[in-house]
């Protein structure tokens, strides 16, 4: 189940006095409107809601009124209503929703200061809320002195005021660097989920000048043992030497390769041209078979006609008969047998041998056809022979050049280079021998000057060691991607300067920037950091407020504006789809397609037409 609550409902009661009340729903808020119509009145008394100390400023139309509440809604689904006096004190802690508070409804009433020792105040409650353990510890100052988390230490990481937004300063520490320590403390909690409860003390004198000593010992021994091997490993060989002679045999062997690939394409050549003629010989041989048959099938052809026209010859001779039935000559008969006519013509021997003529003479053109066809094939076969044997004899003889010549060569110019790359690793292992002596000799100097200096405070742990480094690069990759979403121009990169505490755009400090894009990038941090919470499931509120993050301070002909439209429309577009809760409150007004996609609040500061402002007059 995820940690964190959402803001419902902001009410300001009075006696006689209509509510002011503003709704709020999870994904992107967006409160708009001119100056003057009470944003940020709302901001404060969101912040006074959170355990901020001072109330809301004074305004004239909050006169009268005396009472603030918040509704709130965890992650997990269980509601409460908080409430408080404007002018500061205790709180009180409903069970409920606001629209279910009555004079009557129980409550628990919840200190507004931190305590470590009683768990009955608003810091604690929505501490638990957050996910967070109480009793958390963080370091307050550099000598390791640790204090509990306080609500107050994640609020400035929540919300972000119209001029702290736009500040030259680090989005993590204030300008009181009697709080840093504390603030850097927070910061590295929220993104590795670590408090500060293993720090420890000073180290005695004592122990610590033991401890220096025995390292300096064993430096010396390390020394020791390198300055033997740099002894061992005497170089003969010049690294100019050593480098140009090996380009000239890389060189080398780049001309035989390209020579070793032209040879061995050309043999594929070869060989594939030889496979072709190969199988155009089989083709032919196929071909021969099949037309030998066919010229056998013409001359049987021929034989037969010559047989029926020889046979004609014969019956023509023959002499007619007188016919069975009538006994008349059967050229001239016209015997008529029961209803039966029986005639007999006189044979035609002369249409037969024209007939057959006529079928000889066509196969004896198909015949010359064939045996033309024959002839070339035949001619075409012995002059494939004769270019693959020319072709074998060029296949040979590349073989014997790729054989003979060219890979041997390559093979004694690897041995060269794979002697030269023993030679130039042993030159790199006694560079590299020589840089950690220099090294080790640096270490030893500091730790001489460590012992003899006076000992200082300790320092505070060392971001690696702490693994906020790996943190830090995951925190970076995600306002990066913001920026990239909210088409930031020209962004490349997101790096944290751990000296400034504060990022780098594109390699250039933030604070470098104008203020309009100061305030967007403090916004992708403080958005960016939240989402990289709750992707890592590390303790988060789940919500941000923030003021003006596109509205910059510029003068009254608006000529100092540096954030694109381009930016203000990726800007809302991509919250209107986020997860968590934002509130903002702004100035500038989205597009109408993007007011489609938010829970949109417009103040027009127009009496008569729409919402006035936070107040109703």
């Amino acid at each position: 189940m995820r940690n964190g609550f959402l803001l419902k409902r902001l009410r300001i009661i009075g006696p006689n006095k209509p509510y002011a009340e503003i709704e709020f729903f999870k994904g992107l808020n967006v409160i708009s409107g001119p100056s003057d119509t009470g944003k940020t009145y709302i901001f404060q008394c969101i912040n006074f809601m959170l355990g901020a100390t001072n109330p809301p400023k004074q305004i004239s139309e909050s006169e009268g009124y005396e009472r603030i509440f918040l509704e709130i809604v965890t992650y997990k689904g269980s509601t409460y209503t908080l409430s408080r006096k404007l002018s500061g004190g205790d709180f009180f802690k409903y069970s409920c929703s606001i629209n279910d508070v009555t004079s009557a409804s129980s409550y628990e009433i919840l200190k507004p200061k931190h305590n470590a020792d009683d768990s009955k105040n608003i810091s604690s409650f929505l501490l638990s809320l957050s996910g967070f353990k109480l009793g958390e510890l963080i370091k307050k100052n550099k000598k390791n002195i640790t204090r509990t988390l306080s609500f107050r230490d994640i609020a400035r990481l929540i919300l972000a005021d119209e001029e702290r937004i736009i500040t030259e300063s680090s989005p993590i520490i204030s300008e009181n660097k009697t709080n840093n320590t504390a603030e850097k403390s927070v910061f590295k909690l929220l993104i590795t989920g670590r408090d500060d409860s293993g720090v420890t003390e000073i180290a005695d004198p004592k122990i610590r000048k033991a401890k220096l000593e025995a390292k300096l010992e064993l430096i010396d021994s390390l020394i020791d043992k390198v300055c033997s091997e740099l002894i061992a490993n005497k170089l003969a060989e010049n690294e100019n030497d050593l480098k140009e002679e090996v380009e000239q045999f890389k060189e080398l062997l780049n001309v035989i390769s390209t020579q070793i690939e032209e040879r061995t394409n050309s043999v594929k050549t070869i060989w594939r041209e030889i496979q072709e003629l190969e199988s155009r010989q089989l083709t032919i041989n196929e071909l021969l078979k099949r037309f030998t048959l066919l010229m056998d099938q013409y001359r049987a052809d021929l034989q037969r006609l010559e047989f029926i026209n020889e046979g004609n010859q014969y019956f023509t001779q023959l002499q007619y008969e007188k016919c069975p039935y009538c006994h008349q000559s059967l050229t001239v008969h016209n015997c008529d047998r029961g209803n039966q006519s029986s005639v007999f013509n006189k044979y035609e021997g002369d249409e037969i041998t024209v007939a057959c003529q006529i079928e000889a003479d066509k196969i004896n053109l198909s015949l010359k056809d064939l045996e033309e066809t024959i002839k070339n094939l035949k001619e075409e076969h012995i002059e494939i022979e004769k270019n693959k044997l020319e072709k074998k004899i060029q296949y040979n003889n590349e073989k014997e050049i790729l054989s003979n010549d060219l890979e041997p060569q390559s093979f004694k110019i690897k041995n060269e280079l794979s002697t030269l790359f023993d030679k130039q690793k042993k030159y790199n292992f006694v560079v590299s021998k020589k840089e950690q002596f220099n090294d080790l000799e640096i270490e030893k100097m500091d730790i001489q000057q460590k012992l003899t200096a006076k000992q200082s405070q300790t320092p505070e742990n060392d971001d690696k060691s702490n693994g906020i480094t790996s943190s830090l690069m995951k925190l970076n990759e995600v306002i990066l991607s913001l920026l990239n979403e909210w088409k930031f121009p020209e962004i490349f990169s997101v790096q944290f300067d751990q000296e400034q505490y504060d990022f780098l755009l594109s390699n250039k400090p933030r604070k470098n920037f104008g203020k309009g894009i100061r305030a967007i990038s403090f916004s992708a941090f403080i958005i960016g950091l939240m989402k990289y919470c709750r992707a890592f499931k590390l303790p988060h509120p789940g919500f941000v407020v923030l003021d003006s993050p596109l509205t910059t301070f510029r003068d009254r002909d608006k000529q100092n504006e540096d954030v694109s439209e381009s930016i203000q429309e990726s800007f809302f577009l991509y919250l209107s789809n986020i997860e968590e809760q934002v509130i903002v409150l702004e100035n500038k007004e989205p597009s109408e397609n993007a007011k489609g996609k938010m829970n949109f609040i417009e103040f027009t500061n127009i009496p008569g037409i729409g919402r006035e402002g936070f107040f109703i007059k």
